[in-house]
């Protein structure tokens, strides 16, 4: 997946360039179906193989420029991507698995990433601060009424001190994850590899890898368990997993 810090501009000949402040349809190929609102200067850039079936809406606020959002071949993406601030990066990587998300982008030099392989049903994403980072990690699942947050959206003040003591917070969703449906991710939080989320919980502390978490403030259950997409899996499958998570040094040693 692509990392912070990576010089996306070395990337640029994988894709083509789309300026949405000069959009035109007739531009696209004929899978890529766009709904763009936006008066400066911001770039879309689409694999140059694209394949994908892309239905995404754009906003851009008057004053949001110089943001660059990449979207590499997937099974199908669909959503909405809002933006009101400048310098921000999104990059959706190359995926055989299907996305629906809305993307809300807030603030200056913020960055998302949604790594490879990596599913959502449905999902609202919101990176909002100024050099704030959300990443969802390789081969996830994320399931529907899913909302991650790096900001609580308004401010509290501590009155003695007059300042606010609720900034932004980076949130790192590692590879593997399962995220369950209406699960809430909150801002300074790491879920850590092949990690599962139970259904309804929200997650205000980092979750170790291969664990099991659940309820309001989300703790861990269980550890030393992982997940597979398939309801029933073959015991190859399951070997193929543990063996994987074994060599990777990442099991306890529980009794």
């Amino acid at each position: 997946m692509v990392e912070a810090g990576l010089d996306l501009a070395g990337m640029a000949d994988r894709f083509m360039r789309f300026d949405l402040s000069a959009f035109e349809d007739a531009a696209l190929p004929s899978n890529v179906k766009l709904d763009v609102s936006c008066k400066s200067s911001n770039d879309l850039y689409l694999a140059s193989s694209q394949r994908s079936k892309v239905d995404i809406k754009f906003k851009f606020s008057d004053r949001s420029a110089g943001n660059k959002i990449f979207v590499d071949n997937a099974l199908s993406f669909r959503g909405t991507i809002n933006v009101n601030g400048s310098n921000n990066i999104v990059f959706v990587s190359e995926s055989d698995q299907k996305l629906t998300c809305t993307i809300d982008v807030r603030g200056q030099n913020n960055s998302l990433f949604i790594g490879r392989n990596t599913s959502i049903n449905q999902a609202n994403l919101l990176v909002d601060g100024d050099g704030s980072r959300l990443t969802i990690g390789d081969e996830c699942m994320l399931s529907y009424g899913i909302r991650v947050r790096t900001s609580d959206s308004h401010a509290i003040i501590d009155l003695k001190k007059r300042q606010q003591i609720n900034h932004s917070q980076d949130v790192v969703i590692g590879p593997r994850v399962w995220i369950a449906s209406n699960v809430m991710v909150l801002k300074g939080t790491t879920i850590g590899e092949g990690s599962v989320i139970a259904a309804a919980s929200v997650v205000t502390k980092s979750v170790p890898a291969v664990s099991l978490a659940a309820g309001i403030p989300a703790r861990v259950i269980r550890k030393n368990v992982s997940w597979s997409r398939a309801s029933l899996p073959k015991q190859a499958e399951i070997d193929r997993i543990a063996d994987h998570f074994e060599e990777e040094g990442l099991l306890d040693d529980l009794d």
